[in-house]
């Protein structure tokens, strides 16, 4: 189903409770498959997250400390974070980021620009970049097709693969400051976390390799330390999206498919795409939302 089809069946269901007492589905669904997701649907932090009326955007410090899971499709401790809790930003604040704009952690308008080739068929440059945020699903190239689909970038969501992450991080750097984009790695698989704790490696070999360039010493050192971490995770700007706004995703999806029920493709796994997540995640932000 479409984004906007899933949207219009979100919006007609009632609560989270009617995933709970639905019948089984049809005979002409493998029970091995609709159980699997039949199963995601009910589990209680879907519930949960349908009841939020705030959600955390990325992963914190604060979460990885006060959570005691992590709950993507397969949830682990939230202790494993504890290693590189320095690289994680010490709340889920937007407005603490510095490539937020000031003032906007409740924004007006949000745009959420995908890749389909139909997008060239009008000039919308100039309205995309009027909105307050604009997100754009997968690391995108707009350099020539900025009359149809702006110039501004808010939010790249996208795959936490290494590659992703190093092209993102690659391209960030050669813009200027004041153009330079928020990167939110998607967290709903194992092979999702396992590049994004790659990726905090990383970034700590190169926190390490600074601070022992510093040369510093004592208490010195300990500040130097906190200096340089803060300055690698700005200078990266890669945050892994928070497993609130996965379940929401999926929670929607629940809704729209009657548990699960009503899902085109054969696998049992329920994983909202890239683009739907970016449209939740703006529906989260703003309170006006543009596709």
């Amino acid at each position: 189903p479409s984004v906007c089809s899933m949207l219009h069946a979100v919006a007609a269901a009632t609560g989270p409770s009617e995933v709970a007492t639905l019948a089984p589905c049809n005979a002409s669904v493998a029970p091995a498959k609709w159980e699997r997701r039949r199963k995601a649907c009910l589990r209680p932090e879907v519930a949960q997250v349908r009841e939020a009326r705030s959600l955390p955007i990325f992963w914190s410090r604060a979460q990885a400390r006060s959570q005691a899971t992590f709950n993507n499709e397969r949830p682990f401790p939230a202790s494993k974070f504890e290693p590189f809790a320095r690289l994680l930003p010490a709340t889920a604040n937007l407005s603490a980021l510095s490539r937020w704009p000031a003032g906007c952690e409740s924004c007006a308008t949000c745009a959420v620009v995908g890749a389909s080739g139909s997008i060239l068929n009008h000039r919308q440059g100039r309205f995309i970049d009027a909105h307050d945020v604009v997100i754009r699903p997968n690391w995108l190239r707009t350099a020539g097709y900025e009359p149809f689909v702006g110039r501004r970038t808010s939010i790249n969501l996208f795959f936490a693969l290494e590659a992703m992450v190093t092209q993102f991080e690659e391209h960030q750097a050669k813009l200027p400051a004041a153009e330079r984009a928020i990167g939110l790695a998607t967290c709903s698989s194992e092979r999702a976390i396992s590049s994004y704790f790659r990726h905090l490696v990383r970034m700590r070999e190169r926190a390490r390799a600074a601070i022992a360039a510093a040369n510093a010493t004592g208490a010195a050192a300990a500040a130097r330390g906190r200096q340089v971490s803060r300055r690698t995770r700005e200078q990266s700007s890669v945050y892994l999206l928070s497993d609130a706004v996965f379940l929401r995703a999926l929670a929607h999806l629940c809704a729209a498919t009657q548990g699960g029920c009503e899902w085109t493709r054969r696998s049992g796994t329920m994983r909202p795409s890239t683009g739907f997540v970016a449209t939740v995640l703006a529906m989260q932000l703003c309170r006006r939302v543009s596709l």
